[in-house]
């Protein structure tokens, strides 16, 4: 069996005196599609943080595709094939659309030059229409599921081996996620790794192939997403029944 894009051992972040993950062990494989769910405080976003070099660990490995990554930045991160959707989606909002995914796209713009940075640009209007109707709009004027679609677009303009997405469903109406969550399943189906942080279990479960689910900072059971979700005793204790 080969080896993890992605493996975690033993993760721990703090802030300050606050424990706010304790030695998750997580792994996503290639081309695999991967959830982390539970309630709000489980830790699932500072886990994420952690690999994406947003957060420094306190302790623990992370290694992507068998090389030590932890304690790295998040610009560096981004130069392993690393992008982060971040929760609460945090755009640029004094920047128009375009200059949003162009500096995305920044990275591999160095690597392939300014011609394959149009056609990406391109091709994340080809993705998200709604976007390319407010190419030059500022962002910050978007609607929700807009600047989400955008920051979704703005990972994907790095080329990246794992997508990062935390709380995509975070504040949007049914209807975006009804868009948003088979454009995350099409892109897993053509190769890309993602990892999904989530606490709308129902939609994590649905899409994903395995999931973790977490508690108090800590991973309490994982499995395939189609067993989980049948699970009624996960889905009372973990996940709460409004999920």
């Amino acid at each position: 069996m080969s080896a993890p894009l992605l493996k975690v051992e033993n993760l721990c972040v703090n802030y300050g005196h606050i424990e706010a993950a304790r030695g998750i062990s997580i792994e996503v494989g290639e081309g695999e599609f991967v959830g982390m769910i539970g309630s709000n405080g489980a830790g699932k976003s500072s886990a994420l943080k952690a690999i994406a070099g947003v957060v420094k660990p306190a302790s623990g490995s992370i290694t992507l595709g068998g090389k030590p990554v932890q304690g790295l930045a998040s610009h560096e991160m981004v130069h392993q094939g690393v992008a982060l959707v971040p929760e609460g989606r945090f755009v640029f909002a004094d920047q128009s659309v375009e200059d949003n995914l162009i500096l995305g796209g920044f990275v591999q713009a160095q690597r392939s030059g300014v011609a394959a940075l149009r056609d990406d640009i391109d091709r994340m209007f080809q993705l998200f229409p709604r976007l390319k109707e407010r190419r030059t709009q500022q962002a910050g004027s978007l609607s929700g599921g807009e600047q989400q679609m955008l920051v979704i677009a703005r990972g994907l303009m790095s080329h990246p081996r794992l997508l990062l997405i935390d709380e995509v469903s975070l504040g949007l109406a049914p209807k975006i996620l009804d868009f948003l969550f088979p454009v995350l399943v099409d892109l897993n189906r053509q190769g890309l790794s993602i990892l999904l942080v989530e606490q709308i279990a129902t939609r994590a479960l649905a899409v994903t192939s395995r999931a973790y689910v977490m508690e108090n900072g800590n991973v309490k059971i994982s499995g395939r997403s189609s067993d989980l979700v049948k699970d009624a005793a996960v889905m009372e204790a973990y996940l709460g029944k409004q999920h």
